[in-house]
């Protein structure tokens, strides 16, 4: 039996947990401890997710089985919903991709419970170099409703983010039809004029996907598209706080202008997620290379980023370390704004059988200089999914 005492993350009060094995045997509710590093929080919701160990949504050969197992991976993460992301490519590839998801979740209950709906990126983005990001340039294209249709038809409606650049002459009307059909949409991938921003925000869109991230390389001081997103009190800004996707001097002016309640975490993590360092020539986003820090990047150069190979929870110890956010502030950002768009808000439940919650530990004394990252503060003890602990060595990833 092992006991482990731990603060909510909220009320501070104290919870002690007894894992007899992999199963809560007791969750008991023990007088106020002022101090501690250890803390009990819910689990995460990530609206960005390619794929994860070497499984990819986008493979032409996928199974069932191995998007279950992507499922399960990603509890062991702390993930309780995600959104699997299709990114751009032909229609046949996507089409193939959005039906074997829809497959995943009518046939897994794994699935049904991780997967509440599918997040296609692309294949309607900015042709430009820079604001592509890694999405191949031969299949991207204007935003086609017939096609959209299509898609949704292929995923058996569940598409339920959409991710556009704002900037083709189609761009208005067909976020209007997205967002009348049901379909949140996000502004992403864009050289977009703030006009057009605007007017995409009017027809309907409420996000920004991976703002920051999916730019020119050099900008105009003002305007420009970063600075007319950040500006625009409608949208709620997604943000990949990996360490390697932003500076922490621009996730920090995120964190101001926009105020925890309209910031999203996402990962953006990919296929090679949880890969060891090398370069894999042959994958869904081209020729791309895992670095020994972590970092994703297409081949051949440090600098041009590939998406991410780091779970949600990296981003808890970097928006902590912002020193402009709470533990419940940066709880919001990771788990309860995105789940209040899909409708599935986490909690803890005080019943053993019923518990899900992270049990981590929180130590900022750890970082002592700037230089120092902030997840040597920060360890996952426990992630715990209907009272059962699925804790793996999935730590030793970040």
């Amino acid at each position: 039996m092992k006991v482990v005492r731990a603060r909510h993350y909220v009320t501070g009060e104290t919870w002690q947990l007894a894992l007899d094995s992999d199963a809560l045997a007791s969750l008991t509710l023990m007088p106020p401890e002022d101090e501690g590093s250890i803390w009990l929080a819910p689990l995460l919701v990530d609206l960005q997710v390619n794929g994860l160990r070497g499984i990819d949504f986008l493979d032409p050969d996928i199974t069932i089985a191995q998007i279950e197992k992507l499922a399960v991976s990603l509890q062991t993460d702390g993930v309780c919903h995600a959104l699997p992301t299709v990114t751009t490519q032909s229609k046949d590839r996507i089409s193939q991709a959005l039906k074997q998801i829809a497959r995943a979740k009518a046939t897994s209950l794994e699935c049904r419970e991780t997967f509440p709906a599918i997040h296609l990126e692309g294949p309607y983005l900015s042709s430009e170099i820079g604001p592509r990001g890694a999405h191949p340039i031969e299949h991207i294209r204007p935003p086609s409703w017939d096609e959209f249709c299509h898609f949704q038809e292929a995923a058996d409606g569940n598409i339920g983010l959409l991710t556009v650049a704002p900037e083709y002459d189609q761009s208005f009307k067909f976020i209007q039809r997205c967002c009348d059909s049901g379909v949140l949409v996000s502004i992403g991938h864009t050289a977009a004029t703030g006009e057009q921003i605007a007017r995409a925000v009017d027809a309907g869109a409420t996000l920004s996907t991976h703002l920051g991230n999916g730019a020119h390389g050099s900008l105009p001081r003002h305007p420009n598209y970063l600075w007319d997103q950040l500006a625009e009190e409608r949208l709620t800004a997604m943000i990949i706080a990996d360490g390697h996707h932003l500076p922490d001097e621009f996730l920090r002016c995120v964190l101001r202008v926009k105020d925890h309640s309209r910031v999203i975490a996402v990962s953006d993590i990919t296929g090679l997620g949880g890969m060891p360092p090398g370069r894999y020539p042959d994958t869904s986003l081209g020729d791309v290379e895992v670095l020994e820090n972590g970092k994703l990047v297409v081949a051949g150069q440090r600098q041009y980023l590939a998406g991410a190979a780091r779970p949600l929870w990296n981003a808890i110890p970097r928006l902590l370390a912002s020193k402009t956010l709470s533990i419940p502030e940066t709880w919001d950002i990771v788990s309860k704004n995105p789940g209040r768009l899909l409708g599935l808000v986490p909690e803890m439940i005080r019943h053993p059988k019923k518990l899900d919650a992270m049990v981590f530990e929180w130590n900022p004394s750890r970082v002592s200089s700037p230089d120092n990252d902030p997840i040597s503060a920060f360890r996952l003890l426990h992630v715990i999914r209907n009272g059962i602990d699925l804790t793996t060595t999935n730590q030793s990833q970040a």
